[in-house]
């Protein structure tokens, strides 16, 4: 936001914007291609600037594209949907994105001023008491082969390593965990995670303490070198019963065996990065259980990619509708973690959605809200939700985080951010925010990642996270000012970290 646009928010009382919902029948790797001129053709045909469509986030599917906009000029599209015909423009808009005026929603959201907002915002960095910060990395898919790829990868990852120390400082953030969901490696060769290893002991060196480290493979983590029997084995595992059959019957063993080769060298590159000992391990998930800050904290690292293959397409995904995560492992992983204050669940592929078979994804519906905060990768997206279980009402959080690198933006193509987020959560009040930033390749540089929920979002963690926390709390009285803060408070109004 430049700082015109920032003065004269400052001059503001309390606005009104309405939040909207269109559906495009695509997919959102297409839409990102098309996603600038869908917004400037949106706003020539609401008669604004493309400037007042402020995205909020796009869900996959047929893509369900939310902005908002001023509720003055909201009304007036609203209005014209009502006309028949439509108007001219608004008609031509619909008829080259294929959307149906029926399935556009509008919802009247009250914004504070922005400076109003930021104050709340570092009041709460503020506050006294407990704090726990992970940092969420994925996909920088680590390639050994030289070329125009691994020198780009290179620039981005040493822009990223010398300007981490600096971004998070900004928001006085100090990570206790790191959280990395999968696609480490490129084609999973060992070459890849001695360079993936050297990589997190470079962000460790550069944080401010020292932090656990925690890693899941992703489809790229898969050796397809040692890839056997998985068109056989997809077949054979039709149902539940035939999955936990394949993991608990031990004629299977060298079937399993072979399955799991694939991921030696992940195994390998992992056990130095573990703590040790994890309360749980084998050659498909682990489980581990540490307090922090008087609090259990428990973190599941699933493998949802242990059905992934080489793919021979460049046009259809053959995991698409064949991964499993399976049932062993998700439910071994909630009893291991049953006292757990705070339960994490890592895994590479967005869980309940068109990358499993159908019984797998109800299976997830029903054991994964067990978890209380569900991050992942995949998808190069970076997205916060919360979700409510519709079979127990339990709320969970999700949180996906965008892609370390990707080619698309280096190619000068429009495809996804390369960028990450940083979640820091208030153990005694329960509030929470997210931080994202993004890689600009014309500027060499990690900046806020404004064009996602202007660069952070507040959020309240579950309630039922809050129950366990508040038998956990330390009584004020016993608790020095600013206890668990990384830094001491601040002692002067601060500064807001700058757009340039």
């Amino acid at each position: 936001m430049s700082n015109l646009s920032s003065l004269t928010l400052q001059n503001q009382i309390a606005t009104k914007r309405t939040r909207i919902e269109v559906r495009l029948e695509t997919d959102p790797r297409s839409f990102r291609r098309i996603e600038p001129q869908f917004v400037a053709d949106l706003a020539s045909a609401l008669g604004t600037d493309p400037e007042q469509i402020r995205k909020i986030k796009i869900v996959e599917g047929c893509v369900r594209f939310f902005f908002d906009l001023p509720t003055d000029v909201a009304e007036k599209f609203k209005q014209a949907l009502r006309q028949k015909p439509l108007p001219a423009e608004l008609q031509q808009l619909f008829d080259a994105y294929n959307i149906d005026p029926r399935d556009t929603k509008f919802d009247v959201v009250e914004e504070a001023p922005y400076v109003k907002r930021w104050l709340t915002l570092s009041d709460q960095l503020r506050k006294d008491g407990r704090v726990l910060t992970w940092l969420h990395l994925s996909d920088v898919h680590f390639q050994n082969a030289v070329g125009a790829m691994r020198w780009t990868q290179d620039k981005v990852k040493e822009s990223f390593l010398s300007q981490l120390p600096k971004l998070l400082a900004e928001w006085e953030l100090s990570p206790d965990l790191l959280f990395f969901t999968g696609d480490i490696a490129y084609s999973g060769e060992i070459e890849q995670y001695q360079i993936a290893n050297d990589f997190l002991k470079q962000i460790e060196s550069r944080l401010s303490k020292q932090i656990r480290t925690y890693v899941v493979p992703g489809n790229h983590d898969v050796a397809w070198s040692k890839i056997d029997n998985d068109k056989r084995l997809r077949k054979t595992l039709s149902d539940q019963y035939e999955v936990s059959d394949f993991f608990v019957n031990t004629a299977n063993e060298p079937d399993r065996k072979k399955t799991f080769a694939r991921f030696d060298d992940f195994w390998k590159f992992l056990d130095d990065k573990l703590p040790k000992p994890p309360i749980f391990k084998n050659d498909y998930f682990y489980v581990d259980q540490f307090e922090h800050s008087g609090v259990k904290l428990g973190v599941a690292g699933l493998n949802s990619a242990w059905l992934s293959t080489k793919k021979r397409s460049r046009t259809y995904d053959v995991d698409l509708g064949e991964l499993v995560l399976g049932e062993p492992q998700i439910f071994k992983s909630v009893q291991l973690l049953e006292s757990a204050d705070i339960k994490f669940a890592l895994l590479h592929h967005p869980p309940e959605s068109m990358w499993f078979k159908d019984f797998d994804r109800r299976m997830q519906r029903a054991l994964l809200p067990k978890f209380d905060f569900i991050l992942r990768g995949h998808e190069h997206e970076p997205t916060t939700e919360t979700t409510i279980n519709v079979l127990t009402d339990d709320e969970y959080m999700h949180f996906a985080s965008g892609a370390l690198y990707d080619t698309s933006e280096l190619k000068g193509r429009l495809g996804y951010p390369i960028s990450f987020n940083c979640v820091r959560i208030n153990l005694d009040t329960g509030e929470g925010v997210i931080f994202y930033w993004r890689y600009f390749s014309d500027l060499y540089k990690w900046k806020r990642d404004v064009i996602v929920d202007d660069g952070y979002k507040e959020f309240t963690i579950p309630p039922r996270v809050l129950q366990r926390l508040e038998a956990k709390k330390v009584p004020d009285e016993s608790r020095p000012k600013g206890a668990g803060l990384p830094i001491p408070p601040y002692k002067k109004k601060p500064r807001r970290p700058s757009d340039e």
